[in-house]
């Protein structure tokens, strides 16, 4: 199953990233958002609203955006076994991230998002 209190932390630790970071300052209302957002799904919540913030559309700095992304890539995975309504909320929730931050990420500095290797990749 998955670790809920591990999403809800990923969450609140990107908020507090994001709140100490001055150059970061116009994606505290998104972070805010995605954190309650986070906070709802570990505590039972299966449907999310659409994120009300303005949505930032460029990152100030390929630093802060690598730092992010490592902090991004603490949100724990779905299990195979989770119950399809949570697969589904934590799946409104990562669209809610991409459109609140990672699609400034990728438009300023697309080098820093990690992408899942091609199968041909993997072949010697």
């Amino acid at each position: 199953m998955m670790d809920l209190r591990a999403l809800e932390q990923a969450f609140s630790d990107l908020l507090d990233c994001v709140a100490t970071e001055p150059r970061l300052a116009e994606f505290e209302p998104v972070a805010g958002e995605l954190r309650e957002q986070a906070r709802l799904v570990a505590s039972g919540a299966r449907a999310l609203p659409a994120l009300r913030s303005p949505c930032p559309s460029s990152f100030p700095s390929r630093e802060l955006a690598a730092r992010v992304v490592e902090l991004l890539s603490r949100i724990p995975q779905v299990d195979a076994d989770d119950d399809p309504s949570l697969v589904r909320a934590v799946g409104e929730l990562n669209g809610n991230l991409v459109r609140g931050m990672v699609h400034a990420i990728f438009a300023s500095y697309p080098d820093v998002v990690p992408r899942e290797a091609a199968p041909g990749d993997l072949l010697p």
